[in-house]
């Protein structure tokens, strides 16, 4: 199986038509969208940027980051890809595989669009077992991927618990753009593909038995 990740686009549609050229339709079984589809936008430029996304793979599914406009948490599905915000979801051609979403990010000093108290999330995800994959756009507190350029850790400390308690196989972040990467939490991988606004995405592969067979990290070239 083979799943394209990616993460704050920030409105960039240039960067997506040019991911559209090099792969083309339906090459992907899935497409994962962490977030940040859009740069304090309306749902008119969400949905625009998702349908180009969803060309790309059979299946599409999104959480909106905490850039995105609030009513994206309301909508169960846009331009052709579902949200999986708080809710477990499993896919049309590959049932076994169970997929949890969570969207935003926790409170920032920004004042952004879609911010949690950490103690709302770890209620919300109190109740969810064992997904084998993880996408939640906030990266766990205090690994590679949540750390800024001040080398300040910001990510959420209940997702953290939360990949440590079910262990998922794979968990899949964005928000702290610097903070590009893979690392072990547990033995869940957790990984931030890097913005796809600068041309980072990461590509997945799993194996039949819904193990993973590589992870890679890669940039598009510049025209």
């Amino acid at each position: 199986m083979l799943i394209l990740n990616v993460t704050d686009i920030h409105g960039n549609r240039k960067v997506v038509r040019e991911l559209y050229r090099e792969y083309g339709i339906d090459y992907f079984d899935l497409v994962i969208v962490n977030g940040d589809i859009t740069d304090f936008h309306g749902i008119d430029l969400a949905e625009l940027i998702l349908s180009m996304l969803s060309r790309l793979g059979k299946e599409t599914l999104f959480v909106p980051g905490n850039c995105d406009h609030p009513k994206l948490l309301e909508i169960d599905s846009l331009g052709g890809a579902k949200n999986i915000h708080n809710q477990i979801m499993r896919l049309q051609e590959h049932k076994d595989l169970t997929i949890y979403g969570y969207g935003g990010s926790t409170l920032t000093p920004f004042n952004t669009w879609i911010e949690f108290p950490d103690k709302k999330i770890a209620e919300d995800t109190e109740h969810i077992q064992k997904p084998h994959i993880v996408v939640a756009h906030t990266p766990p507190y205090n690994t590679k991927i949540d750390k800024t350029w001040m080398g300040r850790h910001v990510g959420s400390k209940s997702i953290r618990e939360f990949i440590l308690r079910e262990k998922p196989l794979l968990s899949l972040h964005g928000h702290i753009h610097e903070a590009r990467g893979m690392d072990n939490l547990g033995s869940t991988i957790v990984v931030n593909p890097g913005p796809l606004r600068n041309r980072y995405y990461s590509i997945i592969k799993l194996k039949n038995d819904l193990s993973i067979d590589k992870v890679e990290l890669l940039q598009l070239k510049k025209d």
